[in-house]
């Protein structure tokens, strides 16, 4: 598989994350936690799962990633998983990149009816669930 370039927003603290994992009961290393303090908080964002095609690269047409970190009676947990957008599904199938992380480029052979995503932009919680939206308009 390709590298990764070395480029801001993929390296460093900005670097994709290449696995989804649960980890449950993580120790608090320095401090303690609130006695009542309860919750999740959702962040989602950009997490190339595989690197660009061009050396040019948009954040925003990357995968997107949600990550929860759960306390809950004094434990604290956290989990990631991929946004399940179609551009994630084709390109876990095809087992590489279809689509080129720049705006005004074609995409690579086999991902010519893929729609591109903006699942790393936004998360709502409604009614129980967590949606974030999956495609841009084509």
């Amino acid at each position: 598989m390709k590298a990764f370039p070395k480029v801001f927003g993929l390296i460093g603290n900005y670097a994709p994350i290449m696995a989804e994992m649960d980890a449950e009961e993580l120790c608090v290393i320095e401090g303690e936690l609130p006695e009542g303090l309860n919750g999740t908080l959702y962040r989602n964002g950009f997490n190339l799962m595989y690197p660009p095609l061009a050396e040019e690269h948009n954040w925003l047409l990357g995968e997107g990633m949600v990550h929860a970190i759960r306390v809950e009676n004094g434990k604290v947990s956290y989990r990631n998983r991929y946004v399940q957008t179609e551009q994630y599904k084709a390109q876990r199938k095809a087992g590489r990149r279809l689509l080129l992380t720049t705006v005004h480029e074609p995409p690579a052979e086999g991902g010519e009816n893929v729609p591109r995503n903006f699942g790393s932009i936004n998360a709502i919680f409604h009614s129980g669930r967590l949606f974030v939206p999956d495609e841009w308009s084509r």
